[in-house]
């Protein structure tokens, strides 16, 4: 993974100047609003409309209050001024601390993510899931796609049925040990108690196996893996 740095950061800036420069030379104001809506992607109203739940507010404090501040501070403003770009650039990079977590991934590749989703629909929490599975690694700040291996997630899902149909019996048969006898005893209470460690167990296990292949082949059909020729057309428009 990744993992930015202060000169990398500058030096993106630096080019973003350079391109928002040479645009508004070349189109004028209309030129820089096209370059900033990447290619028909309107990063400002993306940021406006974004769903800022009480989700994101329960595992992200700090990214709902500082958006709902940007929110609150731009009131539809448009981004005329290089001030205004870097504020709103704040703004984008602030979201995607919730959007993909630790993933490092660079500004083309959060603007194709988001255009995906957005294609298909899905609310970013779903999306957020999918690319946070053991389908997908981002090396070099870009997305890619990693199967999983077959004969293992077929073991691990037969080791998942079995593993439930054995919690099932445990709790059926505890169940029924209390209803006859009317009371709570320790070994009734005690399989009760293994209930966390149960749904734990059966969680990780399907992470591994059903998890795993569900994710990688829902993100596949979306086409998510490799930018291809969508950083070509980008630099070609700019």
């Amino acid at each position: 993974m990744s993992k930015s740095t202060a000169d990398s950061d500058e030096m993106d800036m630096q080019v973003l100047i350079d391109h928002l420069v040479d645009v508004g030379r070349r189109g004028g104001p209309a030129g820089v609003q096209e370059f900033i809506n990447h290619g028909g992607f309107d990063l400002a109203a993306f940021l406006r409309d974004f769903e800022c739940g009480w989700r994101l507010l329960l595992r992200y404090p700090l990214v709902w209050l500082r958006h709902k501040r940007w929110v609150a501070s731009c009131r539809g403003a448009r981004v005329s001024s290089m001030a205004d770009w870097e504020t709103l650039n704040a703004a984008e990079k602030n979201i995607a601390i919730a959007e993909f977590g630790q993933r490092r991934l660079d500004r083309q590749e959060r603007t194709r993510l988001r255009n995906i989703r957005q294609g298909h629909q899905q609310s970013w929490w779903e999306f957020c899931g999918l690319l946070n599975s053991l389908a997908v690694i981002s090396p070099n700040g870009r997305i890619e796609l990693r199967a999983p291996p077959k004969r293992t997630t077929q073991v691990l899902g037969g080791i998942r049925r079995l593993w439930t149909a054995t919690c099932f019996y445990l709790l059926i048969d505890a169940t029924s040990r209390f209803i006859s006898r009317g009371c709570l005893t320790c070994d009734v209470a005690g399989i009760y108690m293994l209930i966390p460690i149960m749904f734990i167990a059966w969680w990780f296990i399907h992470l591994c196996s059903d998890g795993w292949w569900n994710s990688w082949n829902r993100l596949n059909k979306m086409a998510v893996g490799p930018m291809s020729n969508f950083q070509g057309s980008l630099t070609k428009g700019m």
